[in-house]
């Protein structure tokens, strides 16, 4: 009976230890670092796949649902039509979570859908019927079509204005929803059947979102074709990032019906290399704390004209603290380049290049602690710097040129304060209205105090030079020596050309006879040029965004 009992009892310790094994060997597998794959294109390709290169998944939404932290998913080429739900985070930056698109393939992910079946309505009008969303975007053979009628009836009207009003206002390339139908109208550039043609229509409110979770790594990807939600929020934008410890890197989001990439990052979050163009109201718009943007584009976007005092332009930052953006490009957005707005701190912008935007190039409003420094501003249709009702700012050693206003210190005095502002070392030219404007001190209903200019290169190709001191219409100063008559500012600044390399090639180093060098201030905040280069080189801290180095000169 003894010896019955002790083989029982060792084959029972037998099971419970190979139990164990396996149950420790699936934990192991479950902690290391997964690799799924996506590839829509593959024949085989489906979500319920284990997701290995072989036998791979169809949708990323399904990678999504599974990836636990250090694991990556990795997406051939093709277009997801999806929305990208993030269903958990990292834990630290060794344990990310990464969405990466293979190298060299195109991974496209839209929120359009191809729309078949249009029946001819009236004349070249074509209809689809049965429509039940309100799209804010239809795409022609990748061309898009202006809306006709109120975009959405939650909307203000000071929003976006609409153009038109009913299906008797469309012409050649043009769309119309009517909701009471629910049918949706378009009428092609050429006339011709939409049934002839790729047709995409957007229909998906967002196409990725961090979804509050951290440690999220998104690489690679092509973000295209939203359609704005009928209660719209300044903040949604197409890829949203909320949460702590992001790498957003390397990604394009284009054509969405309204913002293209932003969020609220609460910490450590590096967004760079990425190009936000052609969207509909804004290309980046961030919130939050202790966040960079690096080497980003936002260019062309507010095609859709959105009011441009309200969020449109290519950044639209609100409230950050303690964040950085350096090497940013925003060329030719209708709004404003660059913008932060209302309680933002600790703010640096650095090495950037803004222009041919309709509206000011880098606006720093009601905020503090701005540091702008070492940017090339030009050919903006307002004020090429603007530092409005901030308070602790430090314009210094930029480039502003054919721009309405070069560089302003001002505001509305009724609606804010604007102290201890300074202005040093800059090069300002060719402005049409001043070359710089700088309110005068006041304390009534808010103080102004404390706002100094000097050190600056002014240059004007005409002959008079345009100041400001104050900000009233009848505040117009002509010549530098009056401006410092009245102005007490500019004390130690000059009026002489430049001399860049070559400006027509937007070559603006210095020449080894410019006259800006040299002749700065020292400015412990800015240690390196627009290149990288040490400040300073030779007897001086020069004047611009370029210091001159007459070996090993960096010509960019």
């Amino acid at each position: 009976m003894l010896k019955i009992l002790f083989i029982f009892t060792s084959i029972l310790f037998l099971i419970f230890t190979y139990i164990s094994l396996l149950t420790g060997q699936q934990v192991i597998e479950k902690s290391n670092n997964m690799v799924y794959w996506v590839e829509q294109k593959n024949l085989i390709a489906s979500d319920d796949n284990p997701g290995t290169e072989k036998q791979p998944f169809k949708t990323i939404s399904k990678a999504s649902s599974i990836m636990q932290p250090g694991d990556t998913v990795i997406v051939r080429s093709g277009i997801y039509r999806e929305s990208i739900i993030c269903s958990h985070g990292g834990t630290g930056i060794d344990h990310m979570i990464t969405y990466k698109a293979y190298p060299g393939e195109e991974v496209i992910v839209k929120g359009s859908d191809i729309v078949t079946d249009w029946k001819k309505d009236n004349g070249d009008i074509w209809k689809k019927s049965e429509w039940d969303i309100n799209s804010q975007q239809v795409f022609t053979d990748g061309v898009s079509l202006q809306q006709i009628g109120k975009p959405c009836n939650d909307w203000p009207e000071d929003w976006l204005k609409s153009i038109g009003k009913e299906q008797e206002d469309m012409k050649p390339g043009t769309f119309y929803y009517n909701a009471s139908f629910h049918t949706l109208y378009a009428w092609l550039n050429d006339g011709s059947e939409p049934n002839k043609h790729l047709m995409e229509v957007s229909v998906r409110p967002f196409l990725f979102t961090t979804n509050k979770h951290n440690y999220i790594h998104l690489s690679g990807f092509t973000f295209m074709h939203t359609s704005a939600p009928e209660k719209l929020d300044s903040r949604l934008a197409a890829v949203s990032i909320d949460g702590y410890g992001h790498l957003i890197e390397n990604n394009c989001v284009l054509w969405c019906s309204f913002g293209g990439l932003g969020g609220a990052p609460e910490g450590n979050a590096v967004i760079r290399n990425n190009i936000c163009n052609y969207n509909g109201c804004y290309g980046m718009d961030f919130h939050g704390k202790n966040w960079q943007m690096i080497d980003n584009e936002t260019s062309y976007n507010n095609y859709r004209h959105f009011n441009t005092d309200w969020h449109a332009g290519g950044v639209k930052n609100i409230s950050p603290k303690d964040v950085l953006v350096i090497g940013h490009k925003a060329y030719n957005n209708y709004g404003q380049g660059i913008w932060f707005d209302i309680n933002c701190q600790n703010v640096r912008i650095e090495n950037c290049i803004v222009a041919g935007n309709s509206g000011h190039g880098i606006h720093y409003e009601i905020s503090s602690s701005g540091t702008i420094i070492n940017n090339i501003v030009f050919k903006n249709g307002k004020e090429g710097i603007y530092i409005s009702l901030s308070n602790d700012c430090l314009v210094a050693n930029n480039l502003v040129f054919d721009s309405f206003r070069g560089i302003v210190v001002g505001g509305n005095p009724k609606r804010g304060d604007l102290m201890n502002n300074e202005v040093r070392n800059n090069i300002v030219m060719n402005c049409k209205d001043a070359l710089i404007a700088i309110a005068y001190d006041r304390g009534i209903p808010y103080t102004f105090h404390n706002n100094t200019s000097d050190y600056n290169l002014f240059w004007e190709t005409e002959e008079k030079l345009p100041f400001r001191h104050g900000w009233s219409e009848d505040r117009h100063v002509y010549g530098l020596k009056r401006f410092q008559e009245l102005s007490k500012n500019e004390q130690h600044s000059i009026v002489a050309n430049p001399k860049f390399l070559n400006t027509p090639y937007l070559n603006f180093n210095l020449s080894p006879d410019s006259p800006a060098i040299d002749v700065g201030i020292e400015i412990k905040t800015v240690k390196k040029d627009f290149f990288g280069n040490s400040r300073p080189y030779g007897n001086g801290y020069d004047i611009g965004p370029v210091e001159f180095i007459m070996k090993g000169r960096t010509d960019k």
